[in-house]
């Protein structure tokens, strides 16, 4: 049996990535033969009792938000936690997560689709899992800004574009769109 206290920070890191690689290639195939029983197959059989939509996006989603946020405040190294980099992308992750635990249930339909009670436990254990993950990469693993003494990468400074574009898209899609023919483009309203 494996001592579980001589894992490193790295060690730990790079099972959880290869453990979520691993678990979305079977949710894939899983996926190809049945249907995912949320939205309109969200009164599947077998999978639990249906859970108010509002609460379970609430439970589901709120752990990365609070997993990164204990991580990274508690086990950061000195190092990473004044990278300049490392504070935005994690800053970001969790302006994103506020708006999915946070805004989007309260700003859902009263009469939005129940979720099973499956559902909810495995995302609550996914989102467990991203949170870890971010947390642990941002906080205690990769805190170098640089590679092979480059400044900065390419990478480096498109991520806040796209992760603003993200939210962008995300918020603009939690809405309701609608084609506006003279401006030739979807218009969104709250």
């Amino acid at each position: 049996m494996m001592d579980l206290s001589s894992i490193t920070a790295e060690q730990m890191l790079k099972w959880l990535q290869f453990g979520m690689i691993g678990t979305a290639l079977m949710t894939f195939a899983a996926t190809m033969t049945i249907n995912a029983p949320y939205g309109r197959y969200s009164t599947a059989k077998g999978w639990g009792p249906l859970l108010p939509a509002k609460f379970c996006w609430f439970m589901m989603e709120s752990p990365n938000l609070f997993i990164p946020m204990a991580v990274y405040l508690h086990y950061a190294t000195p190092r990473c936690s004044s990278n300049y980099s490392n504070n935005i992308l994690m800053c970001m992750f969790v302006m994103h997560y506020i708006n999915r635990a946070i805004i989007y249930p309260l700003r859902m339909a009263r009469d939005a689709s129940p979720m099973p009670l499956t559902v909810a436990v495995l995302a609550f254990v996914f989102t467990c899992w991203n949170g870890l993950m971010q947390a642990l990469s941002l906080g205690v693993v990769n805190c170098d800004t640089t590679q092979e003494g480059h400044p900065g990468t390419l990478c480096a400074h498109v991520r806040p574009f796209v992760c603003v574009g993200g939210v962008c898209g995300h918020v603009c899609t939690s809405t309701v769109c609608t084609y506006v023919p003279v401006l030739r483009m979807c218009v969104c309203t709250y």
